[in-house]
């Protein structure tokens, strides 16, 4: 027994919830059934936390476990190595990828430079007039000269 709803079967033997917890915070109720109190910890509601860390039951434990696990020293100094190494790669990088760009615009800069000696040199401007102009020394305008 079921019915085909946009290319896909669905019987009574399943049922789907959507649940938006962004709601469930924003109208939280007053007294939460199970349900609504796992997914308020589970969204991090700090006022249901410590009302569920009085509470006897399957939450205090996993609340409690959390934290232990939260507090233990070794594991917790390993997520801050973590997440150091990953903060100091990620400042490479981007170094890396400034100074690239930075090279990359001198190296372009240069040739530019080159070409425009190339055309000049092609016309019999002067050496001195052209060296004066691009910055590019006589031995690299005698090798542009030579090409």
């Amino acid at each position: 027994m079921g019915y085909k709803k946009e290319d896909e079967y669905l019987t009574d033997m399943v049922s789907y919830y959507i649940i938006e917890l962004t709601k469930l915070k924003e109208n939280k109720p007053k007294t939460a059934d199970l349900l609504e109190k796992w997914l308020l910890i589970i969204g991090g509601d700090t006022e249901m936390i410590e009302k569920c860390k009085k509470e006897e039951g399957k939450i205090k434990d996993a609340i409690e476990q959390l934290e232990e696990m939260s507090a233990d020293e070794k594991e917790r100094e390993i997520y801050e190595q973590r997440e150091k190494n990953r903060l100091i790669y990620n400042t490479e990088m981007n170094a890396a990828r400034r100074k690239g760009l930075e090279e990359g615009k001198k190296l372009g800069e240069k040739n530019e430079k080159k070409e425009i000696a190339k055309k000049l040199l092609e016309k019999n401007i002067d050496i001195e007039v052209i060296m004066e102009t691009t910055g590019i020394t006589k031995e690299e305008l005698e090798s542009l000269r030579n090409k």
